[in-house]
């Protein structure tokens, strides 16, 4: 197992288990923000269903154009209520999920960046430190990631977002060629 050393004395982890962090607070990051962005898409998923449904042309200029301002305001809104307090996940988050998914208990990724806190003259301390660490470096190799889980019904119990692709599709597939130019006269009022 190689290691390099990182800043400030702690020793890295080996490159393939950098590799599975980084990618687990890519997991968790995306589960974090997907959620949150499910009412601004139910916004633009429903402004383009009336766009290919042609909806637009049966209203008059002016309510088409209030419409179009309510439409872009809550889009606003609800892009900044989801980018609101949101927060990356962390390198402490992805260790607890690589030990979590890998069914690991006592925290041996986080053993393995720590340093020993007291008794570091001692050569007992030292080496039951580093007996520790042995052990826990041995389930490096055994790190598992799971598919990431977002957990989009918490947001949604009725399960809308389904109805809203669906008819949205459909609605796609009603405008066939012309998909392009209906959503620019959605865009436009007449």
């Amino acid at each position: 197992m190689s290691s390099t050393k990182r800043e400030f004395g702690i020793p890295a982890l080996p490159q393939s288990a950098e590799r599975k962090i980084l990618l687990a607070r890519l997991y968790l990051t995306f589960e974090r923000f997907w959620p949150r962005t499910w009412p601004f898409l139910a916004i633009v998923f429903a402004f383009c269903t009336l766009s290919w449904f042609d909806a637009w042309r049966t209203i008059p200029g002016y309510i088409h154009g209030l419409l179009l301002l309510i439409t872009i305001g809550a889009a606003a809104l609800a892009l900044a209520h989801a980018v609101k307090g949101f927060a990356f996940a962390q390198r402490a988050d992805a260790l607890r999920r690589l030990e979590q998914d890998s069914g690991l208990s006592h925290q041996p990724l986080t053993v393995l960046n720590d340093l020993l806190a007291l008794g570091e003259g001692s050569t007992a301390s030292q080496t039951l430190w580093e007996a520790h660490r042995a052990r826990a470096a041995l389930v490096v190799e055994r790190l598992k990631l799971g598919p990431p889980r977002p957990d989009v019904a918490r947001g949604d119990p009725f399960g809308v977002r389904v109805v809203v692709v669906f008819v949205s599709a459909l609605a796609f597939l009603a405008a066939g060629p012309d998909w392009r130019g209906r959503l620019a006269d959605g865009l436009v009022p007449h």
